[in-house]
């Protein structure tokens, strides 16, 4: 342990309920207490508290130690800032970056005060009880009636979500995404008439508000290359757990990109250490169309059997 012998006092209120990708709550406690143990007092305890608030619900950690200068408690959030660190020096300046992301990602946002030798770091999140009627509505396209009725079981298991639209071929995604306009559309790679790679590029192109998950047996670079380059939020293989398929499509509504494949790890060092590995004009559309009209190309989250999340060092 690189903290031996440190308090941490945890509390949560009864009754918190809410509809967040799991893993990222997690990174965004972790970042956070991670934060209080490397600049706070280690003589005195680390406070968790999670609680509800009117149509809200917030998480604090608080720690005693020195303060942050009130002029950095907004810069602290940026990346390559080193928050409480500024002082001694220390950090790399991406943990509370992180945070801040994360929480904006769920709706939400996080402050900073910090007084007499108390700093406190809220996370608020936005009401997530859904108003009547409400809920993500999802169009799956497959062209297998078994695997479409599979999919709808699975997904319209999960409360508040419903298949929307069922398609056998890609062409007819397309239509049905600009007549339905879906939240989600979950794509099998192999259709008829036209595949879910172009299917996903031109709804992106005529419904950018449609998040794209691409669905495959199919699990190699070129796969993956293709899939990130037609503006996909997600890509999982087929030979992933249902549980896996259900994560995705979720991080998908909230414009989180998840890619449960394997051959993702390679595709991702290619891109980010050897750009000589892409044929010539791939990166530079990557790196404009993630500028442009998908707010989920620019943050990317490669997931094995343990999760690797984008940001992360």
């Amino acid at each position: 342990m690189s903290h031996p012998g440190r308090e941490l006092r945890l509390a949560a209120e009864e009754g918190i309920r809410g509809s967040w990708d799991r893993v990222r709550l997690m990174e965004l406690i972790s970042n956070l207490v991670g934060n209080a143990l490397d600049h706070g007092d280690p003589s005195a305890p680390i406070l968790v508290h999670a609680r509800k608030r009117e149509r809200a619900a917030q998480i604090e950690v608080v720690n005693q130690g020195p303060t942050i200068p009130r002029e950095l408690w907004r810069a602290i959030f940026e990346p390559f800032k080193r928050g409480q660190a500024a002082a001694c020096g220390s950090g790399v300046g991406l943990g509370l970056y992180i945070v801040a992301q994360i929480a904006a990602a769920h709706g939400g946002s996080v402050e900073v005060s910090s007084l007499r030798r108390t700093t406190r770091f809220t996370v608020t999140f936005r009401s997530v009880r859904r108003e009547k009627g409400g809920g993500m509505r999802i169009l799956v396209a497959d062209d297998h009636e078994m695997v479409r009725r599979g999919l709808r079981s699975l997904l319209q298991a999960h409360p508040g979500w419903v298949v929307c639209a069922e398609c056998a071929n890609g062409r007819e995604a397309v239509q049905r995404s600009a007549e339905v306009v879906p939240d989600v559309a979950v794509l099998d790679v192999t259709m008829p008439e036209l595949d879910g790679i172009e299917a996903a590029r031109r709804i992106r192109r005529d419904r950018p508000s449609v998040a794209t998950v691409i669905f495959s047996v199919h699990d190699t670079e070129q796969m993956v290359r293709q899939v990130l380059l037609a503006g996909a939020c997600g890509y999982v293989a087929k030979s992933t757990s249902p549980r896996d398929v259900v994560s995705a499509v979720d991080a998908a509504h909230r414009h989180l990109p998840v890619f449960l494949a394997s051959s993702f790890d390679c595709v991702l060092r290619k891109l980010a250490g050897e750009a000589s590995a892409w044929p010539e004009g791939e990166l530079s559309v990557l790196t404009a169309g993630s500028a442009r009209s998908s707010s989920c190309s620019p943050r990317i989250r490669a997931t094995r059997k343990s999760p690797r999340r984008w940001g992360s060092p």
